[in-house]
């Protein structure tokens, strides 16, 4: 099984030079989060992924000190579509580790 979820998001931070506009650079960022440690068939553990996640996808979404609003919302976006893009590994893995789903049969 795999020990690692990678986490990827356009980070967009702006450059403000003296005299000059605003020139926005947008760059690809990945982070991983370890899994190695988690029991993923225990929904404690799965709580902990979860938010192991939310947590790297906050620090590496997170580019700079504006607080205008427009930067707010470039950070929220990020946050969300880390979050998302993981989510499919996420599900994956948690489903490897339960197991093959339960056979059931229907009896009269």
């Amino acid at each position: 099984m795999k020990t690692l979820i990678t986490l990827a998001a356009l980070a967009a931070g702006a450059i403000a030079a003296p005299g000059f506009a605003q020139v926005a650079q947008t760059e690809t960022l990945s982070r991983a989060v370890r899994v190695a440690d988690l029991n993923l068939s225990d929904p404690a553990h799965v709580a902990k992924l979860d938010r192991r996640i939310g947590k790297a996808a906050r620090a590496m979404c997170r580019t700079s000190t504006t607080y205008d609003l427009a930067a707010k919302l470039r950070v929220r976006d990020c946050i969300a579509k880390a979050t998302a893009d993981a989510a499919r590994q996420r599900d994956m893995a948690v489903a490897a580790a339960r197991g093959p789903a339960e056979t059931r049969t229907a009896s009269r």
